[in-house]
């Protein structure tokens, strides 16, 4: 253990030997992540217009669609049923709300009827539209529960309009959704960093291969194993400092509320997972230049599968199964895990097939190094 130690040392002095090498190997994943803070803020939010069919004639469903306006993020538009197919295709409205008939008596039963929502678009705006209705609807059920008939319930409901509750769930609600969303696209991108960062700085076994030193280290006292671990060590310190960096990113600038030793954990797997791949990598390459090669023809398309560009669950069947062959969707399931407040628990099998990952590729790369006797040509 100590000798892999001394490697990590040694590691470390040639790394940082060069100052510009804190930029490259430190400070380019975090400034990504605060790029991407920056152009959110500098971005508006977009506004939907949204067709109103309202087979309602109760209050209730009026008061939901003025807390709908009272977000600032739809614009409304009452519109008729057989208007919806010339709405939609038109564009004139990107989605249609559809309130049923008796939609105020089925909240005054306590069973309230589906709403439905109608769109030619993606499936991630819907959801969140739900979100917000689904949360109203929550509300006044509340209210229905406690309620001992339609009278009780309109003097209750009266007094939670006047203390302005929607609003304040509203942008509640709104802030959540933003912040949740800036966290999973900032992390691909962070991810994808972190496996060129970390297979750039395994480059070092290729370096010293090229001036013999690594064939000298194994028939020294070190072996190929602890020559690996030492490699591994150097990684995953700097992978740790920059997913402290990041941690204190979203817990001070963005503000998420969640887990962050349970974030801290499932990223530092992932680190490992990376260290490994990297080491894989080099294992196999016969140049500096196949080195490059290699990581550009893996990093990118299973980033891409891996759900680090956009969310899995948009994609076909096909392409969801071979997701699963990339260990970055494990990582992307787990941060929305963490996101959804999920216990420890429900991470376990997420890190149990990350460190399967890691065990295969750090495996095969020490067999590789050990059997490997030939010191080739390097570019």
């Amino acid at each position: 253990m100590r000798n892999s130690f001394l490697i990590a040392k040694n590691n470390f002095n040639i790394i940082f030997k060069k100052k510009s090498s804190i930029v490259t190997y430190i400070l380019l994943p975090i400034i990504s992540i605060l790029f991407l803070l920056f152009i959110q803020f500098l971005s508006k939010a977009e506004v939907y217009n949204i067709g109103i069919v309202n087979k309602d004639i109760g209050t209730l469903s009026k008061d939901m669609m003025s807390y709908l306006e009272s977000t600032k993020k739809f614009t409304l538009l009452s519109i008729e049923e057989d208007e919806i197919k010339d709405k939609v295709t038109k564009s004139e409205t990107s989605y249609v709300i559809i309130i049923p008939e008796d939609f105020e008596g089925s909240i005054l039963k306590n069973h309230p009827k589906d709403i439905e929502i109608l769109t030619i678009k993606d499936q991630d705006t819907t959801i969140w539209i739900k979100n917000y209705i689904n949360m109203y609807i929550e509300n006044l059920r509340i209210i229905s529960s406690v309620s001992k008939d339609s009278k009780d319930f309109y003097e209750i409901y009266e007094g939670y309009k006047i203390n302005g509750k929607m609003s304040l769930e509203g942008k509640s609600m709104e802030d959540l959704t933003g912040k949740k969303a800036f966290t999973t696209s900032a992390m691909g991108i962070f991810i994808i960093f972190l496996m060129y960062t970390s297979i750039n700085i395994s480059k070092l076994i290729i370096k010293e291969k090229r001036e013999k030193t690594y064939y000298r280290i194994c028939v020294s006292p070190i072996s190929s194993k602890q020559y690996i671990l030492g490699n591994v060590i150097t990684n995953l310190l700097i992978i740790g400092f920059q997913l402290l960096v990041v941690i204190l990113i979203l817990m001070k600038i963005i503000k998420l509320n969640t887990n962050y030793l349970n974030f801290f954990i499932l990223m530092i797997v992932f680190g490992i997972v990376v260290v490994c791949l990297g080491v894989l990598i080099i294992s196999f390459a016969n140049s500096s230049m196949s080195v490059s090669g290699i990581t550009n023809f893996i990093v990118v398309p299973s980033s891409m599968l891996g759900g680090c560009f956009w969310s899995i669950s948009r994609r076909g069947e096909l392409l969801r199964k071979i997701s699963l062959l990339m260990p970055q969707s494990y990582v992307m399931d787990g941060i929305e895990k963490i996101q959804g407040n999920l216990h420890f628990k429900d991470l376990i099998p997420n890190l149990a097939i990350l460190m399967l990952f890691a065990l295969a590729f750090l495996s095969i790369a020490a067999y590789k190094m050990k059997v490997n006797k030939s010191i080739g040509e390097f570019l």
